[in-house]
């Protein structure tokens, strides 16, 4: 490292002197123009071959830069292994610079025509690419938005108020489009499993009120007329149901990664069960389990700073309980202070790294962080429980679906549907459907399924 990168902040380097390094190779997701999403990599070389580089996590639609941080002079070893993590794990290919380029700046300025701020650390991250005025060699004819407008597409527990909000007070209600993918039209081709054999137009109601009761793979033509004329009314679960099962119709997904064993997920080989099982026991004694839980019910009821205090007293009095962290971290959720409950599940990873619930939920705060490329170290790049714990004869039914979830949120930040279906098909056959981190999952993974329906059909 020179002396000049020893007394610049990173920050003051990057802003200062990145421009004068190297441009490296690009990397993009590879579907990102069916998507409307993108992840992209832009690296440069120091003098010394250590590289800096920055993650672009930008949606074309609406939102412009959403998420972006840097790493700072990497060795050369450190920084091909993390791109060839992307590249095998995450579906990014190598592109041209210009490619990159314009759609980063170009999602930049359509997101600022509607007075939309870029995420804050691209203040810093910026001046890893070349100048906004820099002239490509290529035009590409990228589109933003949908007719020269935003699109922000909700869904089920991602309604979008804020941007709504904000696009509604900065441009009006009337600049800008948004899809609910409850109100997802598709056209269904010839080959649906529903034995149609023609073409149909679904608009799905705007109602919430029960359906018919029976899972839409088992809809009969009935079904299906009554719910194209608009003479079902469906829950919000069914509207899922749909465009899974329409984009399973329309869609014959690509390879599943080949980090996973099928044979390692079949549930019908683990041991899994719904009572307590000692592997998830801490405590010293019944006691101080009986006295810890009816804190834990209290805080649930009522929660304050003092079940706070209690929970990091009782930490620093069981210093081996990794279910402590759990319980602090969920008081601060409950307080609405996310970020101490972030350093708390770190520290809990930190000092348990192998406590399955605690690998979870720092999986789930490095997702919700824009750190996915991080989330397969929390396991150890085991993607299957026999493997990831080979000791363990049991798992309890929570542990299986919230680890299936979590890889199947993994696998849709990364845009491979075929991977994250293999995890919901599971999820499903385990029937446990109601935990808040199987919604999340089964949301963010219909949501990239509807958005690409609506693109390609």
């Amino acid at each position: 490292m020179s002396k000049e990168q020893k007394v610049l902040s990173p920050e003051k380097y990057i802003t200062t002197k990145a421009r004068n390094l190297e441009l490296e190779k690009a990397y993009i997701s590879d579907n990102w123009s069916s998507a409307g999403i993108a992840t992209i990599i832009i690296s440069r070389k120091h003098k010394d071959g250590n590289i800096t580089h920055a993650l672009f996590q930008i949606d074309l639609l609406a939102e412009g830069i959403v998420n972006t941080f840097f790493e700072f002079n990497l060795e050369s070893e450190s920084y091909n292994k993390l791109i060839e993590h992307y590249t095998k794990e995450q579906n990014l290919v190598e592109c041209a610079y210009d490619l990159a380029h314009e759609l980063i700046w170009g999602s930049f300025e359509f997101a600022k025509e509607f007075k939309l701020k870029p995420h804050v650390n691209f203040d810093t991250t910026q001046f890893l690419l070349e100048p906004i005025s820099y002239h490509a060699d290529e035009e590409f004819n990228i589109e933003f938005g949908d007719d020269n407008m935003p699109l922000v597409i909700v869904s089920v527990g991602n309604e979008k108020k804020e941007l709504i909000s904000q696009l509604t007070k900065n441009v009006g209600a009337d600049s800008f489009k948004v899809i609910n993918i409850e109100d997802l039209e598709a056209e269904e081709d010839d080959h649906h499993h529903h034995d149609h054999s023609h073409n149909h137009i679904f608009d799905l109601p705007e109602n919430s009120e029960p359906d018919n009761g029976k899972n839409v793979e088992n809809w009969t033509e009935a079904d299906w007329q009554a719910f194209e004329n608009g003479e079902m009314k469906v829950t919000e679960k069914i509207t899922l149901q749909v465009i899974d099962f329409m984009y399973n119709s329309h869609f014959i997904d690509e390879e599943i990664s080949d980090l996973i064993n099928i044979d390692n997920l079949d549930v019908k080989k683990l041991k899994i069960s719904k009572e307590p099982i000692k592997e998830n026991d801490f405590f010293e004694n019944t006691e101080i389990k009986t006295e810890v839980r009816e804190q834990f019910l209290d805080m649930l009821d009522k929660p304050s700073n003092k079940h706070i205090e209690y929970f990091k007293n009782a930490i620093k009095l069981h210093p081996n309980n990794p279910q402590l962290y759990s319980y602090l971290t969920n008081t601060y959720i409950k307080l609405n202070n996310i970020t101490e409950a972030d350093e708390t599940t770190k520290s809990g990873f930190i000092k348990f790294p192998d406590y399955l619930f605690g690998q979870i939920s720092y999986a789930q705060t490095l997702l919700q962080e824009g750190m996915s490329h991080k989330v397969l170290e929390v396991f150890n790049n085991k993607l299957d429980l026999p493997t990831l714990l080979p000791n363990r004869k049991e798992f309890h039914i929570l542990e299986v679906v919230n680890y299936y979830s979590i890889m199947c949120l993994y696998f849709t930040t990364q845009n491979d549907i075929a991977s994250a279906n293999v995890y919901w098909k599971l999820i499903k056959e385990l029937n446990e459907l109601e935990e808040e981190i199987v919604l999340l999952a089964e949301n963010e993974l219909m949501v990239l399924k509807a958005t690409i329906l609506k693109s390609q059909i």
